[in-house]
């Protein structure tokens, strides 16, 4: 039910919007919360964005509205009109609830309780000055008895706002008011007319409804969060177990808060990874909701934020000790961080990123149909098979880019999670996405709670573009640690594909001295340093140098890498051991692994340590403590080269089991969380197999994550690409490396491979010593490039201007970044044809996100030189005649022209390329 007390409400919703400033324009109203007590409508508006849903007549959370901002002065509640009771559907009362709620509405309310009639306490209060008619609650009944009665004794207590209704009256009704309902019009008048004779909006007056909002069962309407059992037969927000074995658990509306800014998670104690966010740039709703019975309580956190259309939310489950319906532990056996109900929209689709291993991230749409459909992870990763994202449009998937609505979900978590879509016989959609229910059982005590993690929606009425734009922003500038901001990260060689485990101090300072000529900026020591590395059968969990490898010491080589000018970073595997390592001697037991079993899987001849265990977080710490302060180290490639299996913790109990997967994904947060803590100057970059733990949880800790472990030019366009759906380039780790490629055996240009890893974070895996004078010569040109284009890059808008699914038959990539916060460069475009098809021509390039009056020199980088002989028809490369797109280097177009009518692109063959900078003239 709506609270009967508003004093709490009211001070914190005049915080976020005064009366004032209610009919201001609507851009005015990003990142405020407003609440509608006469209608109890929460409204949260974010850039252009409004998501707004209410408490009903029976206290549960009515989802309304996702969409394009609505003033605040539109009653959203016809919106419930859409909700149709049928057949066999339950309503929201029994017979004897129902006549309950009237005999409640027939009673008076007494320090926020009913009283019934015929007792003690009512004829005392039929006979106080408190006493309220029955005519007045005759009236009232007509929508909602009880709320209208709370509303009475706010009127009278003066709790109300000058600009809330007061009680709706029925035309046969209003010649009749009892003299209580007149004496409270005399305080609270009807505001003044127009001069058109109709009422004046101050923002939240009531509409007048001919007939109430229709009662309908649970399983018709749209609803903000759903529990298990009540008659919602559709796929539950959560589920809980009692000790009685009892799993019913509707949730009533208790109450709110709205404050400026991001509520952190201190219920997770701060464990767990999420956005950040000033009183400048958000507001934070706190939705109170309650199991009656029980008194177990969820909180339901909104953040919404002022400068993209975006908001988080997050769920907090309390296990009350004061509570009398509760007696021990309480068991989550579902809880996912947020639900959303669309309804009925014609073509549903349904976006996911979904691959394998050195095949992730790739753009799947498929269509909606009735039944259920779900992404989930089950690895103790988010995987390289899908991705802990969605979204959901009605767009066609030619148009999709830049035409229609696009509603986004991300999951700011890097383990088993799951987000389902559910499309009912009606229609409508669910949308649930949080942690996998199918390996996720948490333990509450009484006096305890659970916090789950925060996922991310964001709006989009430009199709996918406007939702990439938004993550973008809001991943780079409240996710990702502040410190690495705008900062163009140092152009690296890793030693990986060069040496792979024969690695020594001679080979390194080989490369270096090579690498400091090109442009490099650091060296990363990869696989092979420590213990006794030759291959991947040993020494993982052996943190220290190999003295065969390095005689003199780790230190000893990082200082004279750094007297060549150079940076140093190093490659750890610290979440594995392998079963040869002084480690696993000493420790057999730190394993993830039922003590008992003979039998285990080892991935890659690998364990995994049981990052549940505070000795093995210490260990680890205790490891990376000492080899980031030994020796100037700033840079860390965290590796997981596995996934988990028999998932069991020797040092949990048997009934907490369920808490594993999830307690360990918290084990590996606390230790990223140290090191981030405890040395702000080393960056991270993630991996895990390539690709398998690309998501935002991760961002929370890092800059970067490694993109997947194949670097081919040709698998990596649509694995770049798909990957640039919600997360920023600056995050994607993409390498030049060498050819024939070590995943496919795909030969490529340098140039190609440059312009592909030039739209992420650039480096180099080469044997530099291999390479021709005129290949360094052409790399070190490369190199000088990127750090002249990377602040467009990196922190510039992103557009996918071509994909396989728009770019007319063939199978051409054309990627383009603009910032207008560049001094020189404004954008940078390029240009791949990943699959040629003979005698058929490209379409014009159009650009997008120019300023249409603005003038550009368009200058092409690295032409081709590549020409088709007339007489044979044999394709010639490298004639040394260069062959410029436009039919010269450089071209002055308006942004109009260049927008409207295009470019002309002539490629030639499979992995060629072109690109071009733009400046404003």
């Amino acid at each position: 039910m709506p609270p009967s007390n508003m004093d709490d409400i009211q001070p914190a919703f005049q915080n976020q919007c005064t009366v004032g400033d209610r009919n201001g324009a609507l851009e005015d109203y990003a990142g405020q919360i407003l609440f509608e007590s006469t209608t109890s409508t929460f409204r949260m508006y974010g850039k252009s964005m409004m998501y707004a849903f209410r408490a009903d007549e029976n206290g549960s959370l009515e989802h309304l509205y996702w969409g394009k901002s609505i003033p605040p002065t539109d009653d959203l509640r016809f919106l419930s009109f859409s909700n149709v009771q049928l057949c066999f559907d339950p309503g929201p009362y029994t017979q004897f609830e129902a006549r309950k709620q009237i005999d409640m509405a027939a009673s008076p309310l007494v320090n926020g309780e009913f009283v019934e009639s015929g007792t003690d306490e009512w004829r005392s209060f039929e006979s106080s000055s408190k006493f309220v008619p029955h005519d007045i609650i005759a009236i009232a009944r007509r929508e909602n008895a009880a709320w209208r009665l709370m509303r009475m004794q706010d009127l009278k207590s003066g709790r109300i706002d000058e600009f809330e209704y007061e009680l709706e009256v029925s035309r046969e009704n209003k010649k009749s008011l009892s003299p209580e309902l007149s004496r409270l019009r005399e305080h609270h008048p009807t505001p003044p007319r127009t001069s058109s004779g109709s009422e004046p909006h101050h923002g939240f007056h009531d509409i007048e409804m001919e007939h109430p909002i229709p009662q309908v069962g649970r399983n018709t309407k749209l609803l903000e969060y759903a529990d298990l059992g009540t008659g919602d037969y559709r796929a539950p927000s959560f589920s809980v177990v009692y000790e009685d074995g009892g799993a019913i658990c509707p949730l009533t509306y208790k109450g709110h808060r709205i404050i400026k800014g991001k509520l952190p998670m201190t219920a997770a104690k701060g464990r767990l990874p999420e956005l950040r966010g000033s009183e400048e740039e958000c507001s934070t709703l706190v939705v109170e909701m309650q199991d009656k019975v029980t008194g177990l309580e969820f909180d339901l956190i909104y953040t919404v934020f002022k400068h993209v259309d975006a908001l988080s939310r997050r769920v907090i489950v309390r296990n009350p000790t004061d509570s009398e319906g509760l007696s021990g532990d309480v068991r989550i056996d579902k809880l996912m961080s947020a639900t959303v109900d669309f309804h009925t929209m014609s073509n549903t689709n349904m976006i996911t990123l979904c691959g394998s291993w050195a095949n992730e991230r790739h753009i799947q749409l498929q269509p909606l149909i009735q039944g259920k459909f779900v992404t989930e992870s089950l690895r103790g990763t988010s995987s390289h098979q899908h991705n802990p994202f969605c979204a959901l449009t009605n767009t066609s998937e030619e148009m999709i880019e830049t035409v229609g609505e696009v509603w986004g979900f991300s999951l700011v978590y890097s383990g088993n999670f799951m987000i389902e879509a559910d499309v009912s016989e009606t229609g409508r959609t669910r949308i649930n996405a949080g942690i996998s229910s199918s390996t996720f059982k948490w333990h509450i005590p009484a006096g305890d709670c659970f916090e789950g993690p925060e996922c991310v929606l964001v709006y989009s009425d430009r199709g996918l573009e406007g939702m990439t734009h938004a993550f973008h922003d809001l991943y780079r500038n409240n996710l990702i640690p502040s410190r690495w901001h705008n900062t163009v990260p140092p152009v690296l060689l890793n030693t990986w594909e060069t040496t792979y485990f024969d690695v020594s101090h001679a080979k390194i300072l080989e490369i270096a001295k090579i690498a400091v000529n090109c442009g490099v900026e650091m060296i990363v020591l990869d696989d092979g340093w420590f213990g006794q590395r030759e291959d991947a059968t040993s020494s993982l969990g052996d943190w220290h140098e190999d003295k065969r490898k390095f005689p003199v010491g780790l230190s000893a080589m990082v200082r004279e890498i750094n007297e060549l000018g150079l940076k140093f970073g190093i490659w750890i595997e610290p979440e594995m051991v392998n079963v040869r390592s002084q480690l696993y001697a000493a420790h057999p037991n730190w394993c993830l692994n039922q003590q008992g079993r003979n039998s285990r899987c080892e991935g890659r001849n690998q364990l995994v340590l049981d990052f549940t265990r505070e000795e093995v977080r210490e260990y680890v710490i205790s490891k990376l403590d000492a080899l980031l302060t030994e020796s100037n180290i700033e840079y860390i490639k965290w590796d997981m080269n596995r996934h988990l299996t028999e998932v069991y913790g020797n040092a949990i109990s048997p009934q907490k089991q369920g808490e594993v997967f999830h307690r360990y994904m918290v084990g590996v947060y606390k230790v990223l969380a140290h090191l981030n803590e405890r040395f702000p100057h080393v960056r991270i970059e993630t991996c895990s197999g390539g690709g398998g733990r690309y998501d935002a949880g991760m961002l929370n800790f890092c800059p970067q994550i490694w993109a997947s472990d194949n670097t081919d030019v040709f698998s990596r366009l649509a694995i770049q690409s798909g990957t640039s759906l919600i997360y920023p380039l600056s995050t994607i780790g993409s390498h030049i490396t060498t050819v024939p490629n070590h995943q496919t055996q795909r030969l490529s240009t340098l140039k190609t491979r440059f312009l592909v890893s030039l739209f992420g974070n650039f480096g180099l895996e080469l044997d530099l010593r291999k390479l021709s004078q005129a290949e360094l010569h052409e790399l070190t040109n490369y190199i000088s490039k990127y750090k002249e284009l990377a602040p467009v890059v990196l922190f510039g808008r992103f557009y996918r201007l071509w994909s396989p699914a728009n770019s007319s038959d063939q199978e051409a990539y054309a990627w383009m970044c603009t910032n207008f916060d560049n001094d020189n460069i404004k954008a940078v475009v390029a240009v791949f044809l990943n699959k040629v098809e003979a005698g058929r021509y490209l379409p014009r390039l159009r650009l997008r996100g120019l300023k249409e009056d603005e003038t550009y020199i368009v200058e092409e980088i690295f032409p081709n030189s590549s020409l088709r002989n007339r007489n044979t028809g044999q394709l010639e490369v490298g004639g040394g005649v260069p062959q410029w797109q436009t039919g010269r280097q450089a071209i002055t177009m308006s942004g109009s022209m260049l927008m409207g009518a295009g470019m002309p692109i002539r490629l030639s063959y499979d992995g060629d390329s072109c690109a071009f900078v733009l400046r404003e003239k």
